[in-house]
């Protein structure tokens, strides 16, 4: 009878140890906010058309002092218009479902204009998002 039960219990810590491995816990998505800032060494402009792609953003916001008018285009791709006093300084907040990617999104300025409507050039003007 003592021989089966230590059978037994061998048994089970065989069978206890087949069911480990390589099992992953992966922590679940932590959504958050990027800032939006922007770069320039000028402060005419008044309008910027901007992209912000690398995967899936919940919306963007605008920073205070600015309007903001943004616009899906694909799974992983919006584009928006900010309007204000575009100066170096925050403009915007991109909120994603997943802060651990935040290294995967890039932005874009497009094209800026001034208050009367004439193009500028968007060379001078950077973008970063960061945490």
């Amino acid at each position: 009878m003592r021989r089966l039960t230590w059978i037994a219990i061998g048994l089970a810590a065989l069978a206890i140890a087949a069911c480990g491995g390589d099992h992953q816990i992966t922590a679940a998505p932590t959504p958050g906010a990027l800032n939006l800032t922007l770069n320039t060494a000028t402060a005419n402009g008044a309008a910027l058309l901007f992209d912000v792609s690398g995967g899936a953003i919940d919306s963007i916001v605008p920073a205070a002092g600015f309007r903001l008018y943004p616009a899906q285009v694909g799974a992983t791709f919006w584009r928006a218009v900010a309007t204000g006093t575009l100066a170096s300084g925050p403009i915007a907040r991109v909120y994603v479902p997943d802060l651990s990617k935040a290294g995967n999104y890039s932005a874009t300025a497009e094209q800026v204009a001034d208050q009367s409507f004439a193009l500028l050039s968007a060379g001078g003007y950077g973008l970063v998002l960061s945490r």
